[in-house]
């Protein structure tokens, strides 16, 4: 996070909000389970590594229900990073979170979240844009 410098929440706020508004291309297939479901019914939540000031734009524009990720914070020094949400440190918040839930749908390009993705009822992998059922 050394690129934000001391930089205040605001600008920095702008900052990301003028990167992701200049995003024109987003995975369709990812974008369509998604709206599919939400139509459902299902609690949507979008957990990453990513830091959740770069993430907070991505609430609004696909509504997630909420986005568990990286805290970042601002402190005299600069920007800086909290526990990383990776690997079993998602898992470990999902369910801090949400305690009794059920997880029906995972998505992810990742393969430090194949611990999820097999906790899933479906966990579907995600390469080079193309989606597939996780397969054991």
């Amino acid at each position: 996070m050394a690129f934000l410098h001391r930089d205040p929440m605001e600008k920095v706020e702008q900052a990301v909000g003028a990167f992701w508004n200049g995003r024109s291309s987003f995975n369709p297939e990812v974008v369509s389970a998604l709206k599919e479901a939400q139509k459902q019914g299902f609690t949507c939540i979008l957990v990453s590594a990513s830091p959740d000031v770069l993430l907070a734009p991505m609430k609004k524009v696909f509504q997630f229900d909420e986005i568990i990720s990286t805290v970042a914070f601002c402190s005299e020094e600069g920007w800086g990073l909290g526990i990383n949400c990776r690997g079993a440190e998602k898992w470990k918040r999902i369910t801090e979170k949400y305690p009794s839930f059920s997880l029906h749908k995972a998505y992810s390009d990742n393969k430090d979240d194949q611990d999820i993705l097999k906790k899933a009822a479906e966990g579907f992998v995600v390469y080079k844009g193309k989606i597939s059922l996780l397969k054991d």
